[in-house]
């Protein structure tokens, strides 16, 4: 049969007092030294956990700043490693400009040295072109040019000769047959090149052509013309000048093209060189390169 147990009852507070008054008094004179033990006890078990401790965080420590270390003594080495690789590119670079700059230099030399050597050539060059040009203007002083006559059937140089007589003949210049040194046509792609008459002197040429110009001046309406040379079909007016060398006739040719776009109202040729005048009474203007015409128009 289970056992009934009552529970205690609860202690009043009138009990309490009571417990308290008849409860003994501890004596401390055996307790005290051995709470003193224990508490030194304790701090010194405190102490050896605080020294695990700290020795524990100094090792963490020392381990981080080791492997901080290894990683700045890797990234350092990988450092010292580009900034080498960056010297070297460096050398090289220097090496290469040095090269180019060296390259530039022979080459500047060598392009002055050849720049030099044009400049002396093309002096030369023109030195050699006016003796040439000095040349053909001597060889040309005792001709004559007949433009714009129609080629006859059988031409050939008695013929030309003949020619030459009449055209004399009308003009009040005779001259003989002997007084022609040489004469012949020249080759052109319309059939009817000039006639160059080689004379015997420059007189005998200034004076055909001075005779030439004071009758197309006395005959304004009647110039000369090939009727004047009983030659077959329609009158066709025909020029008498001065034989120019090949450089000559091209200076002429512009020369007279300048006259015409800037209103100079003279342009003639004499003793193979040419001139222009812009009006009467102004003085002329000798024309000896293409450089006068250009210096020309920037005048204008």
């Amino acid at each position: 049969m289970p056992l009934k147990r009552t529970p205690p009852s609860t202690p009043t507070p009138e009990d309490l007092k009571e417990a308290r008054l008849n409860a003994p008094k501890a004596s401390f004179s055996g307790s005290a030294p051995d709470l003193s033990n224990e508490e030194r006890s304790n701090v010194t078990m405190r102490r050896k956990q605080d020294e695990s401790y700290i020795k524990k965080f100094i090792t963490e420590i020392k381990d981080m700043l080791a492997k901080a270390n290894s990683q700045n003594e890797s990234k350092f080495t990988s450092l010292q490693s580009s900034m080498r690789e960056i010297l070297t590119q460096n050398t090289e670079i220097k090496d290469s400009i040095a090269f180019v700059s060296k390259q530039y230099e022979d080459m500047k030399a060598k392009y002055e040295k050849l720049e030099k050597q044009r400049n002396e050539d093309r002096l030369y060059i023109d030195q050699l072109e006016k003796k040439i040009e000095s040349l053909e203007r001597t060889s040309a002083s005792t001709k004559l040019e007949l433009r714009n006559i129609p080629k006859i059937t059988g031409e050939n140089k008695d013929s030309l000769c003949n020619i030459a007589s009449k055209a004399a003949d009308v003009i009040d210049f005779p001259i003989q047959k002997q007084d022609i040194k040489d004469i012949y046509r020249t080759k052109s792609k319309t059939g009817h090149g000039a006639i160059i008459v080689e004379l015997g002197s420059v007189i005998l040429k200034d004076g055909i052509i001075e005779k030439a110009r004071k009758f197309n001046k006395m005959n304004s309406a009647n110039k000369l013309n090939t009727a004047h040379l009983s030659l077959e079909g329609p009158a066709k007016p025909f020029f008498i000048s001065e034989c120019l060398s090949p450089c000559g006739k091209r200076l002429n040719y512009l020369a007279r093209a300048f006259a015409q776009e800037n209103g100079y109202k003279f342009c003639w040729t004499s003793f193979g060189r040419t001139y222009l005048r812009q009006d009467e009474g102004k003085r002329h203007i000798r024309i000896d390169s293409e450089g006068d015409l250009n210096k020309l128009r920037l005048k204008q």
